[in-house]
């Protein structure tokens, strides 16, 4: 019985395996009174050609995990390409740029 449970458990967490994203930082100094620092991230999409909004938050480490992504881009605190989105599962192509809280993403 158990054999066929870890049979079972293994097929499903191949079916569910996210390939490992490369991501690069790069922060820039804004100039003004606070000396805030805005923080651009690059992410890279490997293998398919989109990447629903609420993951790529997950995966950049931006929230700590996908409840808390849905809440934060529900309630209107994420933009893509300048324009707030709240939708969650939002396809997020190469080119696009998503902004939460002083950081941005490209997605290439």
């Amino acid at each position: 019985m158990w054999s066929a449970f870890l049979d079972t458990v293994t097929i499903i967490n191949r079916l569910f395996v996210f390939k490992p994203a490369r991501i690069t930082v790069n922060s820039v100094h804004r100039p003004s009174k606070e000396r805030s620092i805005l923080c651009m991230l690059t992410f890279y999409l490997d293998g398919p050609e989109f990447i629903e909004l609420n993951k790529l938050l997950k995966v950049t480490g931006l929230c700590q995990s996908g409840g808390m992504a849905k809440t934060l881009i529900g309630n209107g605190c994420v933009r893509v390409d300048g324009v707030i989105e709240r939708r969650k599962r939002c396809k997020i192509y190469p080119g696009q740029i998503v902004s939460f809280n002083e950081h941005h993403i490209r997605v290439t």
